[in-house]
Formats: structure tokens, sequence, C-alpha cells
């Protein structure tokens, strides 16, 4: 009944998974009609996940089928694939502990394994699934630095001359970004505009006309060097 077992890599066993490991040289002895030349498989009576196994050896033999199975069997009796039996109660022949103790007879690569997992007590890792919902917490954290973006972008906006162009970006950012933008820029801070100019004519100069139309306006509208001849 090896339909009732199951195929696992000996890299995915863990600790709960010892007592129900077959011993390997039963579960060659059930597998070795597998692996005689045109053998006709019935996969269905397979142990599970089995077939995936052997697929990886299909690319090797494509004109002999069942050298994949015989490698596959291969792989059994070395110990690189185990067999677990899914009903403890079933009889499926003995398996890798007798009297307390791992048998003596296993392949040494599953020996080795498995007194490691058993000395380091290796469980299967659980799954943890990440909350959704951000917590309250994280919320205002994302609120205060959507504000202080928004400053930064009236500060580039000053630095680069554009203004308009930056405001739009805080805007785009949503948030408190636009609240932010508005602390360090409006009518009642765009005074430090001129001072910007100014440095703005020392790094670069330009024409006065230049530096009106790309400093002149808040917020869409003319409001600081209209008329102002620098």
């Amino acid at each position: 009944m090896l339909h009732h077992c199951q195929a696992k890599s000996l890299d995915d066993i863990y600790l709960e998974d010892i007592p129900h490991i077959i011993h390997p040289a039963t579960a060659v002895h059930d597998l070795e009609d597998t692996a005689l030349p045109n053998r006709i498989i019935q996969e269905w009576n397979l142990p599970q996940g089995y077939t995936q196994f052997v697929s990886r050896y299909h690319q090797f033999h494509h004109q002999r089928p069942w050298l994949a199975y015989r490698d596959t069997l291969d792989d059994i009796r070395y110990g690189k694939i185990v067999l677990l039996r899914k009903d403890i109660t079933g009889n499926a022949g003995p398996g890798v502990i007798s009297n307390g103790n791992l048998r003596n007879d296993l392949p040494l690569s599953l020996f080795t394994r498995l007194r490691d997992i058993i000395s380091r007590q290796l469980k299967r890792p659980g799954y943890y699934v990440r909350s959704t919902t951000p917590a309250q917490h994280a919320q205002s954290t994302k609120t205060i630095n959507s504000k202080a973006a928004g400053r930064l972008l009236a500060a580039g906006g000053l630095y680069n001359g554009n203004v308009e162009g930056f405001r739009h970006t805080a805007e785009q950012l949503g948030g408190e970004a636009v609240e932010g933008y508005d602390q360090v820029l409006n009518e009642t801070t765009s005074g430090m505009l001129v001072a910007a100019a100014s440095l703005l004519v020392i790094r670069n100069p330009r024409s006065a006309d230049e530096l009106t139309s790309y400093l002149g306006k808040y917020k869409k509208a003319h409001v600081l060097l209209d008329d102002m001849n620098v």
C-alpha cells in the first residue's frame, strides 16, 4: 500500500518525521519492481511525491525511462530520499528507531542527518502570516514623514528655482506633504525667495526677467518679484 506513504528529500526531514520513516531497505524492497525494464508503472499506487523525484532523472533517460526509476530507487537505498508512512497504525515494516535509538544499519548519510536532527531538536519551521493591517503608531510615522517631505520639497523648490513644480510634487505625495510645504513656502514666508534669488544670481547669473519668471509664482499666481528690479 505504497500510496499511503509519502516520499521526501532527506533535507526536508525534521524531528517530528523520524517516527514515521520507513527503513530504507524495506522501502527499496517495496519499490524494486518499478526499476524493471518495460515495467508498466501504476503511478497512483506509488508513494505521494515519488514521481516528482523520478521526473528529475527523465531528462537523462529519454530512450529508457525505467532507468529514471532505478536512479530514484538508488537515492532511497542511500538515504537521500526517505519514505514516511502517513498512518503509523499500519504494518509498514521496521522504521529507523530501535529501542529508542537510531538503528546502526542505516545508510551513513541518513544516520548522520537524523542524529543531527535529534541532537539539535530540529522541528519543522512554522509559517508566519504577516498582518495586512498596519499598526497605529506606524501610521503616525507615515504622517510625520509626509509633512517632513513637504518641507524638503519646499526647500528644494527654493534652491532649484522651481517652486511651482516642487509644490505639484508635494500635491502628488498627498497626506500632509502639502501642509509641510506650505509651512515653509506661503504668502508670509515667500520673502525668503528674494534671498534665494540673490544666491542664485551669484551662483548662476540670470536676467531679472528670468528670475521673475521662475521665482515670481506661488500657487500659480504672481506674488513676489513682479515689477521688481534686481
